[in-house]
């Protein structure tokens, strides 16, 4: 027994020192580059090329009979001796010292050390901090100045930006290496960069069996208690560090948040109604007016990573609502909380114990941030998901049983015909309390029985600040686009003659839109591969202009309120105040009792949860700032976020840990401002322009308009770019009719196309060819029933056009809105519908 122990502590050594002398050989390699590159500093930069080139030259004379290890034994010789020599003398001491240690380090079972671990970590602390300034100050190769950290950098975005795999950045950085002057620090891997740019690890891995729900140790990867564990039977869980993330992004957009709060107190919201300028967040500002914090809103949802295995990822996120919304909701600016990939669907105590503790902890501790005098506060605003998610985060019964409604207690009945739950129209709804709710999941959880839809406690509950069932968002992209408009346009096209179909088709595939709407509209046909943003695009603006004049018109109407209605709560409440909830409320109502006059089996639970859209229109704001967009957007972006086919977790969160990084040395702000661009150098046609020669003439003292105007092609206007027509790369986008304020008719909206911009020494205009307008778009709408109902909200989202040859300058400030224009070939006239929200994600 002695002798097995003697030969396995003889093998230990000999390995250890092999072990030791690579290592040591290595570090060698980098010294030897480091001073290197500290001899070619402190030299003469010119003296010290000129004898590199000597050297090289020689080296060339003698390659036809000198092998390439005798070269670089003559290239050594020739380089200076006697920083060399004391460095291989330090080196080898070194090495030494390093292989007594890690002999030491072979029999650690048997001996017992007097030094401290705590020693040892500040130790490992310095050296790392150390080498970071190395890899800061150290240059690429002799030849250059730029900086190791910088090229590793760009080099880092540029493989992000062009979704390049690891093995093969790795090759790029090999190739690299070859062509660039010997020595060089470049790094051979993505491993060895990320060590250079100081990439930290932004979470920590749990595998857990799905069968018996153990925690695994992460190298064996397989359950020793459950004879049936497989690789299905394994859930990898990721948990971010979550106030790392939180405290990078907060300080890399303190400024916008400063600004933006600022709005929020003083109740600038130019007409927008967002989240912080609804009843709630108004509530809740009150309650800590003395304090400085920050509220988040809680995302959750999932998706598929491989058909073939069942793989699913779920992801629990957040956003920042102090941000503006053209920041809030992009990726970069979404901290990941915990990501779920498994083949099963996702136990949430198990999965968000842990992550629920740490923002209690968060809670209680705040934040600390650079720019802010005190440390921020962290409140819980809310959580917002499809409804299979909230069933889930909510523990609640699913959306076909009976008193599944988050907001009331409505019980459905299961109609025998269709096989489905079934909610009719009830004129008053019984309303939960947030009294109500916290003791009847209370009771389910103490019970384990179903009590009125709760089959527990929400594992939220305890951190929310504001309770439920008020902090639950429904999401309108899953419940009204991809789940009832979808429907109900399946039902409508189903009724319509072929020809019919085909002609719809091509007009909305054909239809323009201003330049940033990344999708149009997809065809009828197209249906099963339709997106959110396409049916959003068809319900706001394309169907009731597509659709008016072929469906009957009762038809037609009952849809019309329904448009109408989602329309009102997505937009602002600049046209009918106050009473924009109650307007669309009331349309709801109309559409969901006539509903089964024209449809049959529709009236599931995403139809009942539109009667709930007004009182969350007053509690959350519009729709286009609480919806899923933003968080779709975030999980397909990480879901593809990946190579290959193994360890696809691992490799997920090193993107992401990567992509945390390089989004802090992003800039959030424009760099363009309010004002006209992309000026015209040919401008004679112009010069004798009626309409611009008599604005010059009454508002610019100038006496030569050639030498005072210029013209330009397009124009910034509220952060927004407009076009004109001589824009001529603008392809098939319409960014040129444009809804605008004529101040000669007493501040009357008018509708024209922009010609061009041109500015004189005081202001900038635009050039609009007018349209007159037609007739009310209501006039289609007089023979349905619903007419007088819906009379003034059509009128003010759709007007009938027809253009004139009659031309005005406008001040760019009077300009309000892109618009859609409708042309059908068959009629002399347009249909024009401005554009409902900026600040939605598309």
């Amino acid at each position: 027994m002695d002798h097995w122990i003697a030969s396995g502590i003889e093998e230990d050594v000999h390995l250890g020192v092999e072990k030791r002398q690579t290592s040591n050989n290595k570090r060698n390699d980098r010294r030897k580059q480091a001073s290197y590159m500290s001899m070619g500093d402190c030299m003469n930069l010119s003296t010290y090329c000129n004898r590199l080139d000597g050297i090289f030259h020689e080296v060339c004379d003698n390659e036809s009979t000198v092998s390439n290890s005798c070269t670089s034994q003559h290239v050594q010789k020739a380089l200076p001796t006697s920083l060399n020599y004391t460095q291989l003398n330090y080196e080898q001491s070194d090495d030494e010292s390093d292989d007594e240690l890690y002999m030491l380090d072979a029999f650690d079972p048997f001996v017992i050390y007097n030094s401290s671990e705590d020693d040892e970590d500040d130790e490992a602390e310095v050296l790392n901090t150390q080498q970071q300034v190395a890899w800061n100050s150290e240059r690429l190769h002799f030849y250059t100045n730029i900086r190791l950290s910088d090229a590793c950098n760009k080099l880092m975005n540029l493989f992000r930006d062009s979704q390049v795999s690891k093995f093969q950045a790795g090759r790029f950085l090999e190739f690299f290496q070859s062509v660039l002057p010997t020595p060089n620090s470049l790094p051979r891997s993505i491993d060895e960069m990320t060590s250079v740019l100081d990439i930290s690890n932004y979470s920590n891995k749990r595998i857990i069996c799905s069968l018996c729900g153990s925690t695994l140790d992460l190298k064996i990867r397989k359950c020793l208690s459950c004879p049936d564990s497989d690789h299905r039977s394994l859930i990898l869980i990721y948990d971010t560090h979550f106030s790392d993330i939180l405290q990078s992004i907060l300080g890399r957009l303190k400024t916008d948040i400063k600004q933006y709060k600022d709005k929020i107190i003083n109740e600038n919201n130019d007409g927008d109604y967002d989240i912080p300028f609804a009843s709630t967040y108004r509530d809740l500002l009150k309650k800590n007016s003395h304090k400085n914090f920050i509220s988040l809103i809680f995302h959750l949802d999932g998706i598929n990573l491989c058909k073939s295995t069942k793989l699913k990822m779920w992801l629990f996120s957040t956003s920042i609502i102090e941000l503006p919304p053209t920041l809030r909701y992009r990726r970069s600016n979404m901290p990941l909380i915990s990501m779920w990939i498994a083949c099963k669907e996702p136990d949430i105590k198990l999965w968000l114990n842990e992550s629920v503790e740490m923002l209690k902890l968060l809670k209680n501790t705040g934040i600390l941030v650079d720019g802010f005098s005190a440390k921020m506060d962290i409140f819980y605003y809310g959580v917002i998901a499809d409804c299979p998610a909230l069933k889930l985060i909510l523990n609640f019964i699913g959306h076909g049983g009976y008193f599944c409604c988050w907001f009331c207690f409505v019980e459905g009945y299961h109609n025998s015909v269709c096989k489905k739950r079934q909610y009719l129209f009830t004129k008053s709804l019984t309303m939960r309390s947030t009294k109500s709710f916290y003791v009847q999941s209370l009771e389910a959880e103490q019970t384990g029985t179903n009590v009125y839809g709760h089959l527990g406690r929400c594992i939220l509950d305890s951190i929310l600040d504001i309770s439920l069932p008020v902090s639950i968002i429904c999401d309108y992209v899953h419940v009204t686009l991809l789940r009832h408009f979808k429907d109900v346009v399946k039902v409508i096209s189903r009724g319509l003659f072929p020809s019919q179909r085909k002609n719809i088709d091509s007009k909305l595939e054909r239809q323009s839109f201003p330049h940033y709407f990344r999708r149009k509209m997809r065809g009828i046909k197209d249906f099963s591969y339709i997106k959110a943003s396409e049916l959003k695009n068809l319900l706001l603006y394309g169907f009731l202009p597509v659709f008016y004049n072929v469906l009957s018109s009762n038809i037609l109407g009952h849809i019309a309120l329904f448009i109408c209605a989602v329309r009102l709560l997505h937009k602002s409440k600049k046209t009918f105040g106050e009473s924009t909830g109650d307007i669309a409320d009331e349309f709801f109502k109309l559409y969901h009792e006539h509903h089964n006059f024209y449809y049959s089996y529709l009236e599931n639970f995403v139809l009942h949860l539109h009667s709930h859209y007004s009182t969350s229109y007053k509690l959350h704001g519009s729709l286009s700032y609480v919806n899923t967009f933003a968080q779709e957007d975030l999980m397909g972006s990480i879901a593809s976020n990946r190579n290959g086919t193994r360890y696809l977790g691992d490799l997920i969160m090193f993107y992401y840990s990567v992509d945390v990084y390089l989004s802090n040395f992003k800039s959030s702000s424009f760099s363009l401002k309010d004002g006209p661009f992309d000026v015209m150098s040919e401008d004679q046609q112009f010069t004798n322009n009626k309409e611009i020669l008599e604005q010059h003439k009454q508002y610019c003292v100038s006496l030569s308009h050639e030498s005072c105007i210029k013209y330009y092609r397009r124009c910034l206007i509220d952060g927004h770019v407009y076009h004109s027509l001589f824009y001529r790369r603008r392809g098939l986008s319409n960014s040129y009719t444009v809804e605008y304020v004529n101040e000669s008719l007493n501040n009357q909206i008018c509708f024209g196309e922009v010609i061009i911009f041109f500015k004189d020494n005081y202001n900038c205009y635009a050039l609009i060819k007018q349209y007159k307008i037609k007739q009310p778009f209501s006039d289609f709408f007089k023979n349905s029933s619903y007419y007088n109902t819906l009379r003034p909200t059509l009128d003010s989202f759709y007007f009938v056009v027809s253009p004139t040859e009659f031309y005005s300058c406008v001040n760019v400030q009077h300009i309000r809105n892109h618009c859609v224009l409708f042309h059908d070939k068959e009629y002399p006239y347009f249909i024009v519908t401005p554009i409902s929200s900026y600040e939605e994600h598309d």
